[in-house]
């Protein structure tokens, strides 16, 4: 799934984006001309750049939608932080602030026009990844064109190594779930639980049991598939990481990644503002 570039050299370091595009080429990489909004499926939060913010390293987070309409022309300008699109040079861009989105440390952040810095490339001054989207599987993932761990060329045994990990790996976008803090109740829950276990190591206690009802089963303890929700916060916000997955992943024979809710988190919806009379927005209009 992941396309490998072979990374810049020191020599030619690329522009802001380093896709080039020929003319009347698509550099949308599945992504819808114009303006869209990208839609987590399962929290039905939408990607946000919190505050409208401009600064560079902004994160990009997940928010319920702000807006309703999808008709440019009705919607509140205060929502545009809700909204990216994919420039010329094949960048994922926030309309708020116009620059590109970037990725540190896993997270999406907003990401300003940097100088040249040698050794190139690193953490500081490195090509854009590239953003596709597959609108079959729901599916959003990176392209990077050189280790985006940014490895020090000074240790060339650790770059080596981390060269050849990183080749091998699909970088998924995916929502991180936030599990609501344990109540008074559950505290106490879990600590006679924790205690209960304890007395099954008491001498003259070898040949007895503790039943633990279903309903007492231990979130770590059950099946990926069962029904327990880990994405239980009052929280109106989630972040949204990418997430290493190897080659293959999805295919059908495929293994790594995860169970149900793990896909489940890693599903998206791109839709596509419209102008009045219903059509998309376009290069063109």
């Amino acid at each position: 799934m992941t396309n490998i570039t072979d990374p810049p050299t020191e020599a030619a370091p690329p522009a802001y984006g380093d896709h080039v595009a020929s003319p009347g080429a698509s550099v949308t990489h599945g992504f819808p001309n114009g303006y869209f909004i990208i839609r987590h499926l399962s929290t039905n939060r939408v990607l946000d750049l919190g505050g409208s913010a401009t600064a560079d390293n902004s994160e990009v987070f997940l928010w319920p939608e702000k807006e309703g309409s999808l008709v440019e022309e009705l919607r509140d300008p205060g929502a545009h932080n809700q909204v990216f699109f994919i420039d010329h040079t094949g960048a994922l861009c926030s309309r708020v602030s116009g620059h590109a989105i970037d990725v540190q440390d896993g997270a999406l952040v907003l990401r300003h026009r940097r100088p040249y810095a040698p050794p190139f490339p690193n953490k500081y001054s490195h090509p854009l990844p590239t953003f596709s989207y597959d609108a079959r599987t729901n599916i959003i993932c990176a392209t990077f064109a050189c280790d985006p761990n940014y490895p020090n060329p000074l240790y060339p045994l650790t770059a080596e190594s981390s060269s050849a990990a990183w080749r091998s790996r699909d970088y998924v976008l995916a929502s991180v779930p936030m599990k609501a803090p344990p109540s008074i109740l559950d505290s106490a829950h879990s600590f006679l639980l924790n205690a209960a276990s304890q007395l099954q190591l008491l001498p003259g206690r070898q040949g007895e049991q503790f039943d633990i009802a279903e309903d007492e089963v231990l979130d770590a303890d059950r099946a990926d598939d069962e029904d327990v929700n880990d994405d239980n916060s009052g929280e109106r916000w989630r972040h949204a990481k990418l997430v290493s997955l190897p080659l293959g992943w999805n295919d059908k024979t495929g293994k790594g990644g995860g169970g149900k809710r793990d896909r489940e988190r890693r599903r998206w919806m791109v839709v596509p503002l419209v102008r009045r009379g219903g059509t998309p927005r376009n290069s063109h209009s």
